[in-house]
């Protein structure tokens, strides 16, 4: 079984209102924690619906943990917690209350209580997704719902398991108009609609980290994020964005910079100071309106500032998508030209009545540009440094590759520094790499006869060659 089960409690409760946190006092504040105190209120709910179902004069609880003993050892673990002399409505209210004070000072670090402001919102995603962590609830649904072959719990069950805890009603609509869940067959009738929590979603609620880049998005923690101090010229931007995005003056963050800048690293830098992580989203301008509904979601359980890396053409203008069930900031990394379109409409996601702000990245002077070189070839700097700096005008994140590739350059030829030389190859590697995604490499002579160009342009040139 996949969900490691709590241990018993030291010290039996006398009552819901003594000593509060003493109840899940063992389970670690974290958030597989918080998931497992999820997952065991997900099934309490389940119980507790059961038992006020009947079949003629047999409870429906009875019937189930006659048919799937499984439930009964999970009850009897719940049982272990309970106060004495507890009803099932009480037992949720105190289940609640404990949780709640479990949670108390670590709201912010639990990915569950980041997306999700209504407790009955989260019971309802683990109970969506009871079957992703205990298999055997699969063969359970199928056979409380009646549709043999079924894996996944029908809206239905869903709503009505949460009603008779005392939830409001809707609370799936919510989460689908959000993309916490989705519909496995939409093209069902809505009442056979079965539900499932979308695995880079259940992953990070469980405690994992959410999947990688062949998912279609990419993950930094905030610690690998560069410091504000490490990126040359912005240091006035980077000091009044948090001010602004707290007060909602901001909604949309675009950054700016020709190929090779530190785009992405200064998205990175501003996620850093508002405390949040990065999420790096791939953009398909041909199947932006098809992008997976979660990702707003995503970006809310894992505390993290959503990313688009965009690179349009002068005059186009690409739209980015909405972020269903995200309301924070939005952030583009994104070349010098054409235009970037936010989503303007109302509801989830949308940008209505916010403003987007652009910082632009400033080209490196030459001291910039040899502190960069300096900080990326460390020991292996040598007295070339000045001269590469001035000749080389290349931005700074074509600088750390470039760096990386004439150390390996100079370690092949056996010298402990890099030269001039070294780096001269390594940045003909980098454009090479670049042009070969376009182009075909043609070999020439050197000669006038090689080069493309108007003729108007090659008159000037001969001309300036024969002064």
């Amino acid at each position: 079984m996949a969900v490691a089960q709590p241990g018993p409690r030291s010290k039996r409760q006398k009552s819901p209102a003594s000593s509060p946190p003493a109840a899940f006092a063992d389970i670690p504040r974290d958030p597989a924690g918080h998931f497992r105190l999820h997952f065991y209120a997900a099934v309490f709910y389940l119980a507790n619906y059961l038992y006020h179902s009947r079949t003629g004069d047999q409870h429906g609880l009875g019937q189930a943990l006659e048919a799937f003993p499984f439930l009964g050892r999970y009850l009897g673990e719940l049982k272990a917690r309970l106060p004495e002399k507890i009803g099932w409505q009480a037992s949720i209210a105190w289940w609640d209350a404990q949780l709640k004070a479990w949670e108390e000072g670590r709201e912010l670090q639990l990915p569950l209580c980041r997306a999700f402001a209504e407790r009955a919102e989260r019971i309802a995603l683990v109970l969506i997704g009871l079957v992703e962590e205990e298999p055997r609830f699969g063969a359970f649904f199928s056979a409380l719902e009646d549709r043999p072959g079924a894996r996944r719990p029908a809206l239905a069950t869903v709503e009505s398991v949460m009603i008779a805890a005392g939830a409001p009603s809707g609370v799936c609509a919510r989460l689908l108009e959000r993309g916490a869940v989705t519909v496995v067959d939409p093209d069902a009738p809505r009442s056979e609609w079965e539900l499932r929590v979308p695995q880079p979603l259940w992953r990070v609620v469980r405690g994992d980290a959410p999947g990688s880049e062949a998912d279609g998005y990419r993950l930094i923690q905030r610690e690998e994020l560069p410091e504000r101090g490490e990126l040359a010229g912005l240091e006035p931007e980077m000091t009044n964005l948090p001010q602004l995005v707290r007060e909602g003056k901001v909604r949309a963050l675009v950054v700016r910079g020709s190929p090779g800048s530190d785009r992405l690293r200064a998205v990175g830098a501003a996620a850093r100071l508002l405390g949040l992580n990065l999420l790096v989203l791939e953009y398909d301008a041909a199947r932006a309106k098809e992008s997976p509904p979660w990702l707003g979601v995503l970006a809310q359980l894992t505390g993290s500032l959503p990313v688009f890396q965009v690179d349009p053409l002068p005059g186009e203008t690409l739209a980015i998508p909405p972020l269903k069930g995200y309301d924070g900031l939005v952030a583009v990394a994104s070349g010098l030209f054409g235009g970037i379109a936010f989503d303007d409409g109302i509801g989830l996601g949308g940008l209505a009545g916010a403003s987007a702000v652009t910082i632009t990245l400033p080209r490196l002077g030459p001291h910039e540009r040899e502190a960069l070189w300096r900080r990326a070839l460390g020991e292996r700097a040598s007295g070339d440094v000045n001269v590469i700096s001035e000749r080389l005008r290349l931005p700074a994140g074509y600088i750390r590759r470039a760096a990386g590739l004439a150390a390996a350059q100079a370690e092949l030829a056996g010298r402990a520094q890099v030269t001039f030389a070294d780096v001269r190859a390594a940045v003909r590697l980098l454009g090479r790499e670049a042009l070969e995604t376009v182009a075909v490499r043609l070999e020439t002579g050197g000669s006038w006869n090689d080069l493309v160009a108007s003729p108007a342009v090659v008159a000037r040139l001969m001309e300036l060659q024969r002064r």
